[in-house]
């Protein structure tokens, strides 16, 4: 599975589960936990191949579907972490493991505040309310250690699987008149500018980087924020989001 497969499967699993058009954040949100936790669900070895669990969700004891064992690892207070056998689901389906990913995170266990952080394009936000609210267990010795590892975690796989979804490319042109600026990955391309009149997800979550209303059209407060994150940042006042401000915002870019 590709990244740009993944997301289309995580907004359909949304809209079901959620009955709502989702921002392009909440889904990115979704496919990037999927793609930290399980490369999608392939990066299970042994009885979770073919398993679909795309959120390394345990079984619990209110499922009663099919399991797998595998290992699992809970943290210490010295910073060491202990390793033990657990259960974890299994789904019929690719797009049925996202569905319920979607519910675990956004929806059960008062995760409502997930939800509304994703919404916000508060990646750091997300990770802490998992955190707080049992989603993973994390490594390191405290609370603030753990919930840091997984917001550098996140944003790596943002920084991965958004390069189909969040970062726009500019699709190398068939001659010098016909370059076009595309959401999603291009072979040999470089990341596009964002400019006035740009409207979609990679908007939406430029404007959380700069702290403006989201609403992924990049419109004069969008600008007028660029330019003063890009004077703070020391880098040429365009109020355009190109490459050196990317790179600036998110150094992990390939």
């Amino acid at each position: 599975m590709n990244h740009s497969e993944a997301y289309l499967l995580a907004h359909s699993a949304y809209l079901t589960v959620l009955g709502n058009e989702p921002t392009g954040c909440e889904v990115a949100v979704i496919a990037a936990i999927a793609w930290l936790e399980s490369n999608y669900g392939a990066g299970w070895k042994g009885e979770g191949e073919g398993s679909f669990n795309m959120g390394a969700i345990t079984a619990g004891s209110s499922w009663t579907g099919p399991v797998f064992t595998a290992t699992d690892s809970r943290p210490n207070n010295d910073g060491s972490s202990t390793q033990y056998e657990t259960k974890f689901r299994v789904y019929s389906s690719a797009l049925e493991g996202f569905k319920d990913l979607v519910r675990v995170a956004f929806v059960q266990a008062n995760r409502s505040t997930v939800r509304l952080a994703a919404f916000n394009c508060n990646i750091d936000e997300v990770s802490t309310q998992l955190y707080d609210t049992g989603y993973y267990q994390g490594f390191g010795k405290t609370r603030e250690e753990r919930i840091a590892g997984h917001q550098k975690a996140m944003r790596n796989a943002l920084v991965v699987a958004g390069q189909a979804t969040l970062f726009p490319k500019v699709v190398a042109p068939s001659s010098p008149s016909q370059s076009s600026l595309l959401p999603g990955v291009s072979s040999g391309g470089q990341y596009g500018a964002l400019k006035v009149g740009a409207k979609g997800i990679h908007v939406e979550f430029w404007q959380y980087v700069v702290g403006v209303k989201i609403d992924g059209v990049f419109g004069a407060k969008t600008r007028t924020a660029t330019m003063s994150w890009q004077r703070s940042h020391n880098i040429n006042p365009s109020g355009q989001v190109e490459l050196q401000t990317w790179l600036a915002a998110f150094p992990g870019l390939p």
